[in-house]
């Protein structure tokens, strides 16, 4: 029998989880001098040994392509997993968007439960002409608070305008300015987050609306004589935004002594991680295109953030989401756990916190995203919460932790609503419950 025809057998009968990565055929198993298996002397299964099999059909062979534009892997086997390539959750979210460029669709959920190419081509289905997104041009008026903005408003804070993320960019090839603004104007054209304006009423509650027109004075062009100087530029950039009148997305073109640097600043209230790669990916071809003399084509629209963020106020009070909030306060819990403290007496404000980074070389980063997800049958982030329960346990004694988990929060929550390469901060923030072995 073959690996893969055991494998075929094992599906009919247990869960995929439960389906072992890969099967080590030997003559008997090592033994203790108790007669007891010898765990140590078990080898260790040959990852990446199994020759390599050409995709095959339409579907198989798409969507080994988008792997290869995405992971960077030149070779991609039918065999091969997307997590053992070194695919993420994010990253699933770029496979699904490129799949519908070309007509297929996929869900979220298929890339978790069906990881290896062959078993997920299948899952892949054709578009109809009449099952596009819904999609508005221009969306305008106010929309509600999305769960993590909402989330955000609640927190105590000095200065909202000043809760940013940024990407201070090297400059391969010198940018013209002009070709920048143009290109500018077109990302804010395209994505509407980067329009919305937030203002407070007089009873202190926020709510958020798109502006008339895209706020003015959007791109900086500055000459900068040295670090200091630049470092002193990128703090002016980073508290020039501004909630009510905007802007919210800050470009800065700085002229240097050895070239040029690109910072984009942009409030949290309208990116994610996810938006990042959008906007740099639509912001490089606006600019090719408008250097090449085309007009800017940034391909189809998906769902505006409008429409995701009612969606979201109507799917909670369904009744199927009233009935999981036992779920979670039952996830949550309702006793306080004991932390081992060196000073119980201590202040434990946010002026005291300090962190702790720690880097991982190249091997053990390869072995963890790598190795480790295919011969455990885990995801990389379940290896992690795994590791982090068991530490956790050995340094508070406590058997189960609570964690507050983020997730990209860009869920397939109905047919026609597509945020796959929508801006703004769609992350998701839920309790989850740790126990260690």
């Amino acid at each position: 029998l073959s690996e893969d025809s055991l494998k075929d057998q094992l599906k009919n009968t247990l869960p995929e989880y439960m389906v072992p990565a890969h099967i080590v055929v030997m003559e008997r198993l090592p033994q203790l001098p108790n007669g007891k298996l010898d765990r140590n002397a078990l080898p260790d299964p040959q990852l990446g040994s199994q020759a390599v099999e050409a995709p095959e059909g339409e579907r198989e062979v798409e969507l080994a392509r988008v792997w290869q534009q995405l992971l960077g892997v030149e070779t991609i086997s039918r065999q091969d997993s997307f997590f053992e390539l070194g695919g993420d959750s994010i990253q699933s979210l770029a496979v699904i968007t490129r799949l519908r460029q070309v007509g297929f669709k996929l869900l979220p959920k298929d890339v978790f439960s069906h990881p290896r190419l062959k078993d997920l081509a299948l899952r892949l289905t054709v578009i109809e002409a009449g099952a596009a997104p819904l999609i508005e041009d221009a969306p305008k008026g106010e929309l509600p608070l999305t769960p993590i903005q909402a989330h955000f408003f609640e927190q105590p804070m000095s200065n909202r305008a000043h809760f940013n993320q940024a990407l201070l960019l090297d400059v391969q090839r010198p940018l013209e300015a002009a070709l920048l603004s143009k290109a500018l104007d077109a990302l804010l054209g395209h994505h509407d987050a980067l329009n919305l304006s937030f203002h407070q009423h007089a009873d202190g509650r926020w709510q958020q609306r798109y502006r008339a027109t895209p706020a003015v004075d959007s791109l900086w062009l500055r000459d900068v004589a040295d670090e200091r100087a630049m470092t002193a530029l990128c703090e002016q950039a980073q508290r020039s935004l501004d909630l009510h009148n905007g802007p919210l997305l800050r470009v800065v073109l700085a002229q240097i002594p050895e070239g040029q640097k690109l910072l984009l600043v942009a409030h949290h209230l309208v990116v994610d991680g996810v938006s990042w790669r959008v906007l740099l990916e639509d912001l490089a071809r606006a600019y090719a295109q408008i250097a090449s003399g085309s007009s800017v084509d940034l391909g189809p629209k998906s769902s505006s953030f409008q429409r995701w963020a009612r969606h979201l106020v109507d799917a909670a009070q369904a009744p199927e989401r009233q009935t999981e909030v036992g779920q979670w306060r039952e996830q949550v819990g309702s006793t306080e756990p004991v932390w081992p403290v060196d000073h119980p007496e201590g202040r434990a404000t946010q002026q005291d916190l300090e962190q702790c980074e720690l880097l991982l070389d190249a091997g053990l980063t390869r072995r963890l995203l790598r190795e480790a997800p295919a011969a455990l049958a885990a995801r990389t982030d379940e290896i992690l919460l795994a590791v982090l329960a068991e530490a956790l346990k050995d340094w508070s004694g406590q058997p189960d932790t609570l964690i507050a988990l983020e997730g990209h929060g860009r869920e397939a929550l109905a047919d026609g609503l597509d945020v796959g390469r929508t801006v703004g901060w769609f992350t998701s923030l839920f309790p989850l419950r740790v126990r260690a072995a």
